[in-house]
């Protein structure tokens, strides 16, 4: 929200600047600047709009709802995180896809091998402008399976990183 807020004055103070010499009716400049803050507010977000539609496509394509859970369900496992990550390359944010391997409790079986992607930071004015954080506004951190595992009813009961 703090980064909105920034956007919107960053914007305003532009769209005064812009007006400064312009002449014409009070409404007319203010209906300008309207536009000028209205026409660069996605402008500015654009890189976060498509790479959150390309961290949704990745996890959706790729993540845990194209993974065979059949195996899986009503079953406890262990979650094999692979933290040797892999950036994905032309996207709009940085994206990094992780491998992930799920393993029965008891008889140590793979029963499921997915990825999950993970957007580590924002685009250019998160990270240019507003200097308090880089994550991404739109993007989530990572594809959530919570409840994908809840409706198969798929208990993790321990993660392991490698």
């Amino acid at each position: 929200m703090f980064t909105l807020i920034v956007l919107f004055r960053t914007l305003i103070a532009v769209s005064k600047w812009l007006t400064r010499g312009m002449t014409g009716t009070p409404a007319a400049i203010f209906f300008t600047r309207l536009a000028i803050i209205f026409g660069f507010f996605p402008l500015a977000l654009s890189d976060e709009i498509i790479g959150a539609m390309q961290h949704a496509y990745w996890c959706k394509a790729y993540g845990v709802k194209s993974a065979d859970l059949s195996r899986a369900k009503g079953k406890e496992v262990i979650m094999y995180y692979d933290l040797d990550s892999k950036s994905m390359p032309f996207s709009a944010i940085s994206i990094e896809r992780y491998n992930i391997v799920l393993k029965d409790a008891k008889t140590n079986e793979e029963l499921a091998k997915y990825h999950t992607y993970g957007a580590t930071s924002g685009g250019w004015f998160k990270k240019y402008i507003v200097w308090t954080d880089s994550q991404p506004i739109f993007a989530g951190s990572n594809c959530s399976e919570k409840r994908l595992f809840s409706r198969e009813q798929i208990t993790v009961v321990k993660w392991e990183y490698d």
